[in-house]
């Protein structure tokens, strides 16, 4: 007796929005509901949830780019699964200068260390202080604040601040806070220049102290700064 063919439904749950909650850690996974779907089944790499709404709170690992697949379900049958493919190392955007990395929280801020040329947008305030941060190396991106504060609590290190050293890099929209203290470099955005950078529409309210070169916004500017 030949097997029944499988009937799908009649479309598959177009995801709409990939949202990241700091305060959970956990991704926020939407999409639009089916007709006939019971349930939903959403799965990113080796996490599997269900759900009986078009949302689904999921706990993801960082990582590289994964693909999230939901899929519709009902007693007799299932709907063609939808793949979206999301990098969970940030909170969205594809790192262009048009389509920037996006900036939820600590977790997002700490992993431009992997594509420091990459660029960011801050989606709010972000607070380092108590994460185990310590300042990257390298940034020759873009970083755009977006209007919002990094709050930072840097010391001990030779080139203290928001980044260690940079290279070619834009700042724009952002106001850095908290207090940074260094032995050698110590400035609000960054400790050492290592060739031309750019601010623009940026603030240093944080409180720099202890070494020998200080500055607001770099501390040792080898070929200066606009």
């Amino acid at each position: 007796v030949g097997s029944e063919e499988k009937k799908f439904l009649m479309d598959g749950p177009v995801i709409t929005n990939v949202i990241y909650h700091e305060d959970s850690n956990l991704y926020e996974i939407v999409y639009q509901a089916v007709e006939g779907a019971e349930s939903y089944e959403i799965q990113i790499g080796t996490s599997l949830e269900t759900s009986t709404k078009n949302t689904c709170f999921i706990d993801v690992k960082e990582g590289a780019p994964q693909s999230v697949s939901v899929r519709g379900l009902c007693a007799s049958n299932e709907s063609v699964p939808s793949e979206y493919a999301f990098d969970f190392s940030f909170g969205g955007g594809t790192g262009t200068e048009q389509d920037p990395y996006l900036i939820g929280g600590a977790r997002h801020f700490k992993n431009i260390a992997d594509k420091t040329g990459a660029s960011y947008k801050l989606t709010k305030d972000i607070d380092l202080t108590n994460c185990g941060y310590t300042p990257l190396s390298g940034f020759a991106g873009i970083l755009d604040g977006n209007g919002h504060t990094i709050k930072l609590a840097v010391t001990g290190l030779a080139n203290a601040a928001l980044f260690q050293t940079a290279a070619g890099a834009a700042f724009q929209n952002l106001t850095v806070d908290g207090a940074v203290s260094g032995t050698t470099n110590a400035a609000g955005f960054v400790g050492n220049a290592t060739s031309s950078l750019t601010f623009e529409n940026c603030v240093n309210k944080a409180k720099v102290s202890g070494a020998p070169t200080v500055g607001g916004f770099v501390a040792d500017a080898h070929t200066g700064f606009t």
